[in-house]
């Protein structure tokens, strides 16, 4: 809840060891159930659900890292999310013994109700408004009722849809239900029957026309069924997709053998290192102060003795360990594709600049797959952020796009423009989109080339004369969406400049109009251009 809103996106990230598949499936589209373990602090769980659980211990700190140990206002929520019988998606979350939440359609829309009165209840209120009843019980609800038109504008303010709070009710059969027509004081309205040719009909016993019962179509409140997403309310990105593999592959896993030999050599030639050192040889009767300090005494009594002392390096060679490591090192950024180039680092086989960006290129078109997984992964999120905000946000979002000429446009998201009825009358959620990311929407590592092939464009003249101001303004718009520093003021600063262009020339028109008319008032005046004969 918000001061003007109800319903609000929360997306939080989870670490893949916190999550439990289902054994046997691939993807979460395919799963009956799917665990999550959090770690939660016991004061929220206390505010979140209402449910005490400070007796309780941590019972997985290990999810929260490795070497974690049990910590004293910390406990492991687990939350299964679940197939229902009817397809919907099912909630049931504990600590350890203790139940935290069970909610068999948690994701249908569940409005406090009020048993003494038969009334809902809106907002966060504990008892009934109306009978003060405090006994409030949760009720799920498939419809709601319009208690008046709904009615969508354009940005110019005209009317592009309405739906109606009153619509005729139908019987089985898909024909409208009549009713009494009732007057002012809730009377029934009689009108004169007549006869196929139009005349009234008059009762043969009494002799008065036959009144008949005025009908009417029975009018009902309109029902919006609520929408439900019915999708677990988790986004998969995998790093490679690989069949049988719920989480499919990573790089680890393809180079995890050179590593380990990278690390028995890199561990060798450490304990080399470590146990290398140094001999000193001095004469047997030669004696030497055994201190820490740095200048020591040493007394001798003749030269011969001072020729005496020698000092050996024990240091194994440990070129050939390194050595190996430094191959398997190369075997693992070939096997997962990565180059000197790719790297920032000096690449020998890259005699140019230009090889050098080709190779750099080469070495990310290996990373095609894991850049396409990664941008699946956000388009599922998106389409799930859609869902969830067609479910749940009622009123009127804004959001910000940006037009042809790369303007912020400030709209409205109305969950109300996605509601269509079918023929029969029903009304329903339209959810059936594709949901996708843009290819070219991550430039930042080819941004300054963009820079520079769209300003060699420009100053060639292939988007007109460079000292026209539309020009101009074109240039900055496109340097604008490709993230130019400063591109945004200085494209301000031109469209004022072209503002006042167009004020002055249309200041400069009208007083040559103005002129004109002076000069035809004249006799004898020749308006401003016009020859003299």
């Amino acid at each position: 809840h918000t001061h003007t809103t109800l319903g609000e996106l929360a997306m939080q990230l989870v670490h893949p060891r916190k999550v439990i598949p289902q054994r046997g499936v691939e993807s979460l589209e395919q799963s009956d159930w799917v665990f999550v373990e959090l770690a939660q602090t016991k004061d929220y769980i206390k505010r979140r659900y209402g449910v005490d659980v400070e007796d309780e211990s941590e019972e997985f700190p290990e999810i929260r890292g490795e070497g974690k140990t049990n910590s004293d206002n910390m406990v492991t929520q687990v939350i299964v999310y679940y197939r229902n019988k009817d397809g919907g998606i099912g909630l049931f979350s504990w600590v350890n013994d203790t139940i935290v939440e069970d909610l068999e359609d948690y994701q249908a829309r569940v409005q406090k109700y009020c048993p003494k009165c038969d009334l809902m209840v809106s907002g966060n209120s504990t008892e009934c408004p109306y009978c003060g009843y405090k006994g409030l019980q949760d009720k799920q609800e498939d419809y709601y009722e319009l208690d008046e038109d709904i009615v969508l504008y354009d940005e110019n303010g005209q009317e592009y849809k309405r739906i109606p709070a009153l619509t005729v009710e139908t019987d089985e059969f898909g024909e409208p239900v009549q009713e009494p027509e009732l007057n002012s004081d809730g009377l029934p309205v009689y009108d004169i029957k007549t006869d196929q040719m139009g005349q009234p009909a008059i009762d043969p016993f009494t002799g008065f026309p036959v009144m008949q019962q005025r009908m009417q179509p029975k009018m009902v409140k309109t029902k919006i069924p609520y929408y439900k997403p019915d999708i677990f309310p988790l986004i998969m990105r995998k790093n490679v997709s690989i069949d049988g593999k719920f989480l499919g592959n990573s790089d680890i896993d393809f180079i995890k053998d050179q590593q380990n030999e990278i690390n028995k050599y890199l561990t060798k030639a450490a304990e080399k290192t470590l146990k290398g050192g140094s001999l000193t040889v001095i004469p047997s009767k030669l004696k030497v102060e055994n201190t820490d300090e740095e200048m020591k005494l040493v007394r001798f009594n003749t030269p011969a003795e001072a020729e005496g002392i020698r000092v050996y390096n024990l240091q194994a060679d440990f070129s050939g360990d390194m050595e190996m490591a430094e191959r398997h090192y190369q075997f693992a950024r070939e096997t997962i594709g990565i180059t000197d180039s790719f790297q920032g680092r000096r690449d020998s086989t890259a005699t140019s600049g230009k090889a050098k960006e080709f190779s750099a290129a080469q070495a990310a078109g290996r990373f095609e797959s894991k850049k396409t997984m990664k941008r699946a992964a956000y388009a599922d999120l998106y389409e799930a952020m859609f869902k969830f905000i067609l479910a749940y946000a009622d009123e009127p979002r804004e959001f910000r796009s940006v037009d042809k000429l790369g303007n912020d446009v400030y709209s409205l998201f109305n969950k109300y423009d996605f509601l269509e009825q079918d023929e029969a009358g029903e009304w329903y959620w339209n959810d059936r989109f594709m949901f996708s990311t843009d290819n070219t929407g991550n430039l930042s590592q080819n941004r300054e080339a963009l820079w520079q092939e769209t300003r060699s464009n420009f100053e060639s003249g292939a988007f007109g004369n460079p000292q026209d101001i539309n020009v101009l303004i074109m240039y900055w718009t496109m340097m604008k969406e490709m993230h130019y520093p400063i591109a945004g003021t200085v494209l301000q600063n031109l469209q004022q400049q072209k503002e006042q262009q167009e004020q002055m020339m249309a200041q400069q028109q009208a007083m040559m109009a103005q002129q004109q008319a002076q000069a035809m008032a004249q006799p004898g005046m020749v308006p401003p251009g016009q020859p003299v004969m």
